[in-house]
């Protein structure tokens, strides 16, 4: 993904933060709080705002687009020859012409690093969330997550660090459910309706509708139900009939833990642009 990279990291020379031109495109909160702490880092840094005229001379070392760009073009006109963009995805059409250019892509939804960090952030503001939003401590609650990946292991390893009453784990794979279980979880595969009975709070991980109405019947009255997936992976609408409390969560490092996204989105990408400096330069001005 890095293009070479890695065998040249052995030659990098130190390099002075003022000689790299840093550009930071607005987008959520994430971003600004990303501007800043390069600023208080040392770097020369620029903060490109939505609707404003782009910087007028080209050229920078790094660009960091949101997260959820369609797109790269912009950044690939202002990005130096050598340098890196940092994104969330990129298309294979803005990749090739990113190449076309000298120029790297990091695309952050691909580091195994700062996905595992997003979901981490992403977990522990969900559960700051039914804390908020339900009347009961969590070690008088039961709590169901639908799923196994990144998310859905964090929330079960979270709330076991909290005493929560009681932790159950719906998924299909067996050894996702083997891993909740040593986290002290009780585990079900699919369908499951028991996994449902009398919770009071159940976060849905999966993409895919999952949940039908049977299962949100047996949830604990005026339960709350927790959409963190992209797609619904259940009827909010149904959810809304049985009198449960539906609350989407999408997106939530950038709406309530932004500093600590932005940390992740520099760390994961900064040494790396910083190295392939040295790289494309051979040598220290």
């Amino acid at each position: 993904m890095f293009g070479g990279l890695k065998e040249h990291i052995m030659y990098r020379k130190t390099k002075t933060n003022q000689e790299v031109k840093i550009l930071v495109f607005e987008g959520d909160a994430r971003q600004f709080e990303l501007y800043t702490l390069l600023k208080r880092n040392g770097h020369e840094t620029v903060y490109a705002k939505e609707g404003s005229a782009l910087p007028i001379n080209p050229g920078y070392w790094i660009v960091y687009m949101p997260l959820l760009s369609k797109t790269i073009i912009e950044a690939v006109e202002l990005c130096a020859h050598g340098g890196f963009i940092v994104c969330g995805k990129a298309s294979q059409g803005d990749l090739a012409l990113a190449s076309s250019k000298g120029i790297t892509v990091i695309e952050l939804l691909d580091n195994e690093r700062f996905t595992l960090v997003n979901a981490s952030l992403t977990a522990e503001v969900a559960i700051g969330l039914a804390i908020v939003e339900t009347k009961a401590a969590l070690s008088d609650s039961i709590i169901s997550i639908v799923g196994g990946g990144r998310i859905a292991k964090l929330l079960v390893i979270k709330l076991s660090g909290l005493s929560t009453g009681e932790i159950r784990l719906v998924a299909r794979n067996p050894a996702e459910r083997a891993e909740a279980e040593l986290h002290g979880a009780k585990s079900y595969p699919f369908p499951a309706k028991n996994a449902f009975k009398g919770a009071h709070v159940m976060f849905n991980t999966v993409p895919v509708k999952v949940i039908d109405h049977d299962d949100l019947e047996v949830l604990s009255k005026g339960a709350l139900v927790v959409e963190l997936a992209s797609y619904p992976g259940f009827d909010s609408l149904d959810a809304g009939l049985l009198g449960l409390k539906y609350l989407e969560a999408l997106g939530l490092p950038g709406k309530y833990a932004q500093a600590s996204a932005a940390k992740a989105i520099m760390d994961c990408s900064l040494n790396l642009a910083l190295e392939g400096r040295t790289i494309e330069n051979g040598f220290e001005k």
